[in-house]
């Protein structure tokens, strides 16, 4: 493992927190958001209810689109308003993201999967101008979380990225929020990735799409964690693409269902998945705010009584 400056980056291997370094006594219950493009904006609704219930994390840990409601909601930020605001907003325009263009990145992302691009190019690259896509990135997180630094946030949070150069997960604790969130959600072959001291950073996702373990090395003894991943479907085309995409989201699945599994022997009793049901929402349709929203809300609702329970349990 390797500390760099508020950046935790290490290879797979089995959490370890100290609580008595935390404090004697002291207990953490940890927000967990999981990346999922624009299905995130369900994280609005999961968020929305814990605020008017007043349970109130100690940390945030997010992932792509939850490294950004999650920089939102550990900024203590009004999530109905936030809503209403992002409503008003086409989104969709901001990040130049058309019809047209969405299906174009579909197939990108695509034969970026398929041909295993390399980044010896972008590690190499000298230039100190942010490209004109990243530089609107920017922008648009920078007034989402105004310009706050992390250690500004009135609650511990945490953004999951990727490093390009070595494949390791890299967990940002200090610094912009604007870069940690732009870095976690940096979509590869959409997003120019995200210069961060000695790492080249893109989507949290790609390494890890529901960061419970970085929420435990951090301390947390229980986590809430969202995940709005959609389900496999059934078995269709059996084009070299499809089943190429098919077979990588099996994968992500399975390395997802033995990172929880490590988890809740870190956590036992004390760890509770959310799964909105989002598997009509297009992941690049970043106009479906509310739509999302209310799926995330309806989720928490269902299992509000054991979500009230973790909280309670670790708080007293």
């Amino acid at each position: 493992m390797k500390n760099t400056e508020g950046s935790i980056k290490h290879e797979i291997e089995l959490p370890q927190s100290d609580p008595e370094e935390d404090g004697e006594g002291v207990q953490k219950v940890a927000l967990v958001l999981g990346g999922g493009g624009a299905r995130g904006f369900a994280h609005l609704g999961v968020v929305k209810v814990l605020q008017e219930l007043g349970l109130k994390p100690d940390m945030i840990v997010g992932t792509s689109m939850g490294s950004v409601i999650g920089s939102a909601a550990a900024g203590e930020v009004e999530v109905e308003g936030l809503i209403k605001v992002l409503e008003r907003l086409d989104i969709n325009q901001i990040l130049q993201i058309s019809r047209e263009s969405r299906r174009e990145l579909e197939k990108v992302l695509g034969r970026t999967l398929a041909q295993g691009i390399g980044v010896s190019n972008w590690g190499s690259e000298e230039s100190n101008e942010t490209p004109v896509k990243l530089a609107r990135f920017f922008t648009f997180f920078k007034l989402l979380t105004k310009n706050s630094d992390i250690a500004e946030l009135p609650v511990i949070y945490a953004a999951v990225a990727t490093d390009l150069l070595s494949g390791s997960e890299v967990i940002l604790t200090e610094g912009k929020v604007y870069r940690a969130a732009a870095a976690s959600s940096a979509i590869p072959g959409f997003i120019p990735p995200v210069k961060w001291e000695d790492f080249l950073l893109v989507d949290g996702g790609v390494v890890d799409t529901v960061p419970v373990l970085p929420a435990v090395q951090l301390g947390a003894d229980a986590v809430i964690a969202v995940d709005v991943s959609t389900n496999l479907p059934e078995h269709g085309s059996n084009s070299p693409l499809a089943i190429f995409n098919r077979t990588s989201k099996i994968r992500k699945e399975e390395l997802l269902k033995a990172k929880n599994a490590i988890a809740r022997v870190q956590l036992p009793g004390m760890l509770k998945v959310l799964s909105p049901q989002v598997d009509d929402l297009n992941w690049l349709d970043f106009n479906q705010i509310k739509k999302a929203a209310s799926r995330g809300e309806r989720c928490i609702r269902k299992d509000l009584d054991e979500v009230k329970s973790i909280f309670n349990s670790v708080k007293n």
